[in-house]
């Protein structure tokens, strides 16, 4: 007998890495079950599987794989779902991936064809957050995965782009579009008012809360890395690499990473249309609070300003790694630092 779907995709940066492994490992509940793809995030599986030229998807080409590679792991994806769905005794199957959102709508119409030889009804779930906040957050991602852009008109989130492509494919009764905003949910969790809302059980004490946020001081650090030194990289280790190099500048720095709303303001007036749509579609006013702080990036030189506590940080940190003869280094330049940054990278990575 056919199941039902749950399709959660995001959108980026509402929450969806704690709803996914809150889920992957603590889901209790006999009517619903987890997709098991080996990994909490489906993302990177569906978007190969789905996206029209996966040969560009920018995982497959860190991860070093050819053609050849890409249509061996796409087989395999489709073997491990069907193996997870029909061995499966729930009578609901959650999928969870944020990059599902960016497919486009090819791309979406083949993928509910494939999932319709698995389910009866497939349910989309999106969380949306206000324009303001996509912002830092947007940016804060591009730059983990080592793109360093300060043009803010590309951290622009298209609600419309984003969600009627689903409206049309999946039909807009089954597409299900929620305002992230922890003031408003239970325990001010995602993860649990995920669940109520799907009339999920699950306990609030199995939650697993994340914050990957950056200080500005640590995403000033990797923006530097990124820009003035060797890069992301390629190659099978390479996301374990800046994994680790992540986890570790995180620890870094106090000060919340906040645009300044003048450099803002603009944009959002420019995508007032946008806005409304989202607005009108799930009945809510984004009024964010757009207040000046001192401590606010007004231009890519704030990102480029290292201050001496920090520095002194960082080579505690190689110090802490057994670098040698780094503390008689003092960097004059942002390649200097950027090149302290990738020593570092290189001793966590043996």
């Amino acid at each position: 007998m056919k199941k039902n779907c749950i399709l959660h995709v995001g959108l980026h940066k509402t929450g969806s890495s704690s709803i996914q492994l809150s889920l992957f490992h603590h889901l209790n509940d006999e009517n619903f079950s987890f997709l098991d793809l080996g990994a909490p995030n489906h993302s990177e599986r569906f978007y190969s599987l789905f996206v029209e030229k996966p040969e560009l998807y920018h995982m497959n080409i860190r991860k070093g794989f050819d053609i050849n590679h890409i249509n061996e792991y796409n087989q395999e994806t489709k073997q491990i779902i069907h193996n997870s769905v029909i061995n499966s005794e729930a009578k609901s199957i959650i999928i969870s991936g944020e990059d599902i959102s960016v497919l486009t709508i090819q791309a979406l119409q083949n993928l509910k064809l494939f999932l319709q030889n698995y389910f009866l009804n497939i349910k989309i779930i999106a969380y949306v957050r206000s324009p303001y906040s996509y912002f830092s957050s947007s940016f804060q991602e591009s730059v983990k995965a080592g793109i360093c852009d300060f043009n803010l008109k590309n951290y622009y989130h298209n609600y419309r782009n984003r969600i009627e492509k689903f409206d049309k494919v999946f039909g807009l009764s089954n597409v299900n579009v929620w305002e992230f905003n922890p003031r408003l949910f239970t325990d001010n969790n995602v993860v649990l008012d995920f669940c109520d809302k799907l009339d999920i059980k699950f306990s609030k004490n199995k939650v697993i809360r994340l914050n990957d946020s950056l200080s500005k001081e640590a995403l000033s650090l990797l923006y530097i890395y990124y820009k003035y030194g060797p890069g992301y990289g390629e190659g099978n280790n390479v996301q374990q690499e800046n994994n680790l190099l992540l986890e570790s500048i995180k620890t870094l720095g106090r000060t919340k990473l906040r645009f300044s709303p003048q450099l803002i303001r603009s944009i959002i007036e420019s995508n007032k249309d946008d806005i409304n749509w989202i607005e009108e579609r799930i009945q809510c006013d984004f009024h964010d609070e757009l207040e000046e702080y001192e401590t606010d990036i007004v231009s890519e030189e704030s990102l480029l300003t290292i201050n001496l506590p920090i520095l002194d940080s960082l080579f505690q940190m190689l110090a802490s790694q057994n670098v040698q003869n780094i503390m008689e280094f003092m960097p004059e330049t942002l390649e200097d630092i950027a090149g302290l940054i990738h020593k570092f990278r290189q001793e966590l990575s043996q």
